[in-house]
């Protein structure tokens, strides 16, 4: 079964490269990155897809395996990384990354990420892709639907998640409870800085 982050993940590069952004000037380096939200204005539109009825349950509380913590990084430090022509390459890899852990609560895969200074600075540089962001933002929401459907965004797995990353659990309850996904991302992306020693690293 695929996860919703995989299908964000590869979503991606499916999306980009059959809207014909290889042919695209500067594709290698996102150095225009108006040109491919152009491009792809209508591509975009027509991928939307109603959510989908949740599928499966993903335990909290069960400890994170280091192959799906791999998995997690992988996925992150390439979409924040490699040059855009690079990732059509890479889908089997990405694929296989996210098969790893599609049973992992989604709290639990912002936890990993955000526990980090290499994940975090990367996710930063995804941000700033726009497309990707954008697939990287819907497959992400679909995640916490599944988690919401089936009632498995609990008090005490906030608070657990709040108090692992230090973070104020009254505003991190606040977002989560009026299902504000991407304020939730948001936030976590202004509480935790892209470290200077490795900002901008993968804008490559």
């Amino acid at each position: 079964m695929r996860s919703t982050f995989n299908l964000f993940a590869l979503g991606c590069g499916v999306f980009f490269f059959s809207a014909g952004v290889l042919n695209a000037k500067n594709s290698d380096s996102f150095g225009d990155e108006t040109s491919f939200l152009a491009y792809n204005e209508k591509g975009i539109a027509k991928s939307e897809e109603p959510r989908k009825k949740a599928k499966m349950i993903r335990p909290y509380w069960i400890e994170t395996s280091q192959e799906q913590i791999d998995g997690i990084r992988f996925i992150v430090l390439t979409l924040g990384k490699e040059p855009l022509l690079k990732l059509k390459k890479l889908e089997n890899d990405l694929n296989r990354a996210a098969d790893k852990f599609e049973r992992v609560h989604p709290l639990n895969v912002w936890r990993i990420i955000f526990s980090n200074n290499e994940t975090i600075s990367a996710l930063h540089n995804i941000k700033n892709r726009k497309l990707i962001w954008k697939k990287f933002m819907k497959g992400m929401g679909e995640s916490f639907d599944e988690a919401r459907d089936f009632n498995d965004l609990k008090d005490e797995y906030i608070h657990d998640f709040a108090n692992r990353l230090s973070l104020p659990e009254p505003e991190i309850k606040k977002l989560l409870l009026s299902e504000n996904w991407n304020g939730f991302v948001e936030y976590l992306l202004a509480s935790f800085k892209a470290p200077q020693e490795t900002s901008g690293k993968y804008n490559q």
